[in-house]
Parts: C-alpha cells; sequence; structure tokens
C-alpha cells in the first residue's frame, strides 16, 4: 500500500512539473513570435531607420529613371532631399517617421515609383511572390510576410499617422475583385458603351464581353470608357481590341533603360519574357544603344537620354478573333487619370488608328510600365516600387511626362456627352 501511495505522489508530481515546463514553452513560443511579428518592426534603432532610408535613396538615384525626368522638370536632387530630410529629423527616426517620408519622396506623385502599402503586400502576397519576386535576384529574404502584417497592425493603430491614400492605385486595389465591365445599349440598334473601371481585374469579363460585341456587332457607334481608369493589367484591352477588330493589329514602341546592374536585370527579364508576362503578342527584340534610336523621334530630350544606355523596341500583335467583327465607328474616353496600362491602351489605340479618342491627355507611364523593380528596407519590412524603365513616345518624348494625347479634347467630365452629341449631329452613312 506504502509503495503504491508514494507511485501516486510521484504520478502527481511529474503531472504537475510536465504542466508547468509545458505552459513556460507554451509561453516562450508565444513571446517568441510577439517579438518577430512586432518588435522587429517597432523597436528597430533609428540607426537602422537610416539605413533603410539611404538603401532607398542610392535605389532610386541610381536605377530609377522617373527620378531622371523629375532631375528635369523639378530640379529636384534625392541627395539634397536626404540631407535636409536629415537635418530635420536631427537624426532621429521611427518606423512611422519612415513610413511618411518614404510615400512622398519624389515630386511627381502617383507613378511607378512608390512605397506600397503593408496591406497593399498582404492583399497581392501570392501574386507578388510567385510572379514578381521569385526571378529577381536580390536580397529578398528580407522580405517576410510577418513584417508587413506587423507593419499593417501598427499603422491601422497609431494615432496620428494616416493610411497611405495614393489615388491612381486605390480603385485598382478596390475593383480587383469585380471582373465585368458595365456594357450596355445607349440606343437601340444604333449606339452601345462599354466602361472599364480598371484593368485590375479576374478573367470573368471575357464571356459577357463576347456576347456582348456579337450583339453590337452591327450598331454604328460604339463607345469605350476608360476615364478614371489608373491602369492594372493588359490583358483585357488586349482581349477587347482582339474582339472588335476583324484585321490584326500591329503595335511598337520603345523603351529605354540606364547602364547599372538594376537595369541589367530588367533588361535581362524583359528578353526572357518575363517583364512583358500577361500581353499576348508582346515580341521582345535586341537591346541596342540609345544613338541608334529612329530619327524620326525628334522629340528626344537630350539631357534624359544622355542618363541612359540602352533600349528596347517591343513589337506587339493583336489578332483578330473573328472576321465579321465590329463594324461602326468606335471612340474612346480618356482623361488624366488614365494611368500605366489604361495610358498603354490609349496609346495602341492612337497608333494603330482603332478609334478616335476624346478627352484630355492621359497620365502617362504606360509605354514604360514594363519595367520595375521591388527594392525591400533591409530592416523595417517596407517594400518599395522603382521604375527602372524610361518609356517613350512615338514622337521621342517621356511617355513618364507627357501621356497619350487625345484626338479631341473635350471638357472634363463632359467627354461621354461631347460624343453623344457629335453621333446626334452625324448622319448614319448607309452600310454596303
Amino acid at each position: 500500500m506504502i509503495k503504491k501511495k508514494y507511485i501516486f505522489y510521484i504520478i502527481i508530481i511529474v503531472t504537475i512539473i510536465s504542466i508547468i515546463i509545458s505552459s513556460t514553452f507554451l509561453f516562450s513560443n508565444k513571446e517568441l513570435e510577439m517579438r518577430i511579428n512586432d518588435v522587429n518592426v517597432q523597436e528597430i534603432s533609428s540607426d537602422q531607420i537610416k539605413e533603410d532610408l539611404d538603401v532607398l535613396v542610392e535605389a532610386i538615384k541610381n536605377t530609377g529613371t522617373d527620378y531622371i525626368v523629375d532631375q528635369r522638370v523639378f530640379n529636384f536632387d534625392i541627395e539634397d532631399f536626404k540631407n535636409k530630410l536629415y537635418k530635420k529629423n536631427k537624426g532621429e527616426y521611427t518606423v512611422r517617421n519612415l513610413y511618411e517620408v518614404s510615400k512622398d519622396v519624389l515630386p511627381n506623385k502617383n507613378r511607378h515609383t512608390r512605397l506600397m502599402e503593408p496591406k497593399e503586400i498582404l492583399t497581392n502576397k501570392t501574386s507578388l511572390y510567385s510572379e514578381k519576386l521569385e526571378s529577381r535576384k536580390m536580397r529578398y529574404e528580407t522580405i517576410t510576410i510577418e513584417k508587413n502584417e506587423s507593419l499593417n497592425k501598427m499603422l491601422n493603430k497609431s494615432a496620428g499617422i494616416s493610411n497611405y491614400k495614393n489615388d491612381f492605385f486605390t480603385s485598382s486595389l478596390s475593383n480587383s475583385a469585380n471582373g465585368i465591365p458595365t456594357m450596355k445599349i445607349l440606343e437601340e440598334g444604333k449606339t452601345a458603351y462599354i466602361k472599364f473601371p480598371t484593368f485590375s481585374i479576374n478573367d470573368s469579363y471575357k464571356i459577357p464581353m463576347s456576347y456582348f460585341i456579337e450583339e453590337i456587332k452591327d450598331y454604328d457607334y460604339l463607345i469605350i470608357d476608360i476615364l478614371g481608369n489608373t491602369g492594372g493589367k493588359i490583358e483585357p484591352w488586349h482581349d477587347l481590341m482582339s474582339e472588335l477588330t476583324s484585321t490584326d493589329l500591329y503595335m511598337e514602341f520603345y523603351v529605354g533603360y540606364r547602364d547599372t546592374e538594376i537595369a541589367k536585370i530588367v533588361k535581362d527579364e524583359a528578353l526572357e519574357g518575363k517583364a512583358t508576362k500577361g500581353a499576348p503578342g508582346f515580341e521582345n527584340l535586341e537591346f541596342e544603344e540609345v544613338q541608334s534610336l529612329p530619327k524620326t523621334m525628334d522629340n528626344i530630350n537630350q539631357e534624359d537620354i544622355s542618363k541612359l544606355k540602352y533600349y528596347l523596341k517591343i513589337k506587339d500583335k493583336i489578332e483578330a478573333k473573328k472576321e465579321n467583327s465590329f463594324n461602326g465607328k468606335i471612340y474612346l474616353l480618356i482623361d488624366n487619370k488614365c494611368f500605366s496600362s489604361a495610358d498603354l491602351f490609349a496609346h495602341y489605340v492612337k497608333y494603330t488608328k482603332f478609334a478616335t479618342i476624346v478627352g484630355s491627355p492621359a497620365a502617362g507611364d504606360g509605354t514604360g510600365g514594363i519595367g520595375y523593380l521591388y527594392f525591400p528596407f533591409p530592416n523595417s519590412g517596407f517594400i518599395y516600387q522603382i521604375q527602372c524603365a524610361y518609356g517613350f513616345n512615338d514622337d521621342g518624348s517621356s511617355n513618364f511626362e507627357s501621356g497619350t494625347e487625345p484626338d479631341i479634347v473635350a471638357a472634363r467630365n463632359k467627354e461621354l456627352d461631347y460624343v453623344l452629341n457629335e453621333i446626334k449631329k452625324t448622319e448614319v452613312s448607309p452600310k454596303k
């Protein structure tokens, strides 16, 4: 009996010790998890924040093509910006401070060179990691989902710090789940209308759009509205043009690159087809030096081109899906929010004379939108996207500085009214 009693007590003691050890172990793991997710981003030193800022400044200065234009147009020098910032902050930096200053580095806002919000990283982490970061030969081990989760929590909870608002990209994020553009008949048998608020959409537009175009193919007019469209994918408008045209369309444009190690990465990926993923007809030709750009491009800025080394000529073919497609007149509505892929769409339309463009000049950066890289901050975990390709307009001018021009200028918010009035004034030509 006594032995049994001792055994019982031993079991009880061992159980209690096990519980204590388990609790301690669980608590330690929890503390470790908190340290990974929170302390790493909230308690990094001022010197580490300064290192992150130095990385950003060097990356923009040595690789950015937007920066080339901003230097000339705004007389902006990023070293001067950095020195003034150091003086203003007296050498003391926080994660919050880094966030606020990083999002507004370049004077020409709302472009491909920008701070990527932690929320954006988390929202798009699957495609971002698989399609973009996988092929980059850089320090991506410093990019962690945990850090961006922690940054997102901290920025949302912090009083006195505004969430990053970037009008050019907000609509793309909020509308990315909406895969079907607005398609409607404005006048039965005569005028149809398609509205793309964004090109950051899934593939669910394909079948409805194809049916709609088949329904209206004998209409006199089609109005394509991309007012306020800040870009996204190339494929949606590529598909639209393919559905509407009865003959193959051919397009070409030029993109310049700096003579840097990063530019060589962008160049190699472009030649391998990685940079142009999602553009079915793209054909990447060999790089040439910028001195051999076509003589017809007579509006090249010599200050800009002196900082470029190579150019890439990109040819694109849009194949007609149907022999008997849309037969009427097409209008495209654009404005100064049409950026990136939306500007490139307008550029294609103008080059091929596919439609009459009505509105105001687009925001640009369409032809250069195929060459940007992601730079991780080594300590905080923020990710900065930097434009590494210089897009040319057909006359040689900077597409970043000057977006695609409309054929007909119309007042803001009156573009659709203008086209409808023109249609009313025009007699429909008899069909052959």
